[in-house]
């Protein structure tokens, strides 16, 4: 697929693939040529931005189900459907990657200086099979592993710590924005090498930064937690901007604290702190 229209979007529905002009769900599928595209009679994706100066939104919708099998023997891991997205003009291209309502367990990490990888197959996991996804030229990118705007929920965990098969942790040069996102459940978040917003919501959250100034934001307006949030190398952000109530919290105590508002939450590696405007520190 090349991006034509500003958004585009993909999607397994039964075993049928939907490529969408716009948001998965939001338009009709687009007719392909050749007749319907399926997880049977595809070997490969490419979603391609050609279009000069245009700003494309990418979206992967994985809550329909994986892409596989797809056509072929990859040799190694489990059989699927290669996605490639590559955003080729340096305007603004962002991609976003939807899960379901189960509990998902995707890994990320680089390909080459230029291109990193999403492994959507948990028994994969140290195997030679890592680019799912393989993206490369986008400058916005966004995991919402519970899906938009409805999370609903799974012990979900996105681990952007790179580990066999990738040659390192997520690295996405040119990058302006990173979001990995959860919704309710108790969900694991890694951060790569790249400055990202680790985004919890209800339940028991576990957050890691990664060497670059990231912002963990505990709750963020979901039913509170016990929550472990750990900054690691950056000048990290704990944050509890979007939690409403009364918070107290102290960035010296790296033992569980009773923030009140916030959950008994576990804090490290945090040099700086926000909350709303009721927040004590």
């Amino acid at each position: 697929m090349t991006a034509g229209s500003p958004v585009i979007g993909l999607r397994r529905n039964a075993n049928d693939i939907e490529v969408f002009d716009g948001l998965p769900g939001s338009v009709s599928p687009t007719a392909c040529v050749g007749g319907t595209p399926t997880v049977t009679n595809t070997a490969a994706i490419e979603m391609i931005d050609n279009a000069a100066g245009q700003d494309t939104d990418f979206n992967v919708d994985i809550a329909g189900g994986p892409f596989e099998p797809g056509v072929g023997d990859e040799g190694a891991g489990t059989e699927e459907i290669e996605i490639t997205i590559g955003g080729t003009d340096g305007i603004e291209d962002e991609l976003t990657i939807l899960g379901g309502t189960g509990a998902d367990s995707w890994r990320m990490g680089a390909l080459s200086p230029s291109a990193s990888g999403v492994n959507l197959n948990p028994p994969e996991a140290g195997g030679a099979d890592g680019d799912d996804i393989a993206i490369s030229g986008v400058e916005e990118f966004q995991i919402a592993s519970d899906g938009f705007p409805a999370f609903t929920g799974g012990d979900d965990t996105v681990d952007a710590s790179g580990g066999a098969p990738f040659t390192g942790p997520l690295d996405l040069p040119g990058t302006d924005l990173q979001q990995m996102g959860a919704g309710p459940g108790d969900d694991v978040l890694i951060a790569g090498n790249d400055p990202v917003d680790l985004i919890g919501d209800s339940g028991d959250d576990t957050m890691t930064g990664g060497p670059a100034a990231d912002n963990l934001r505990l709750s963020d307006g979901g039913t509170p937690g016990n929550d472990v949030a750990t900054g690691n190398g950056g000048a990290d952000f704990c944050s509890y901007i979007n939690q409403g109530g009364d918070l107290t919290v102290d960035l010296r105590k790296t033992t569980p604290q009773n923030t009140g508002a916030g959950g008994l939450d576990t804090l490290s590696g945090c040099e700086n702190l926000a909350g709303a405007p009721t927040t004590t520190c």
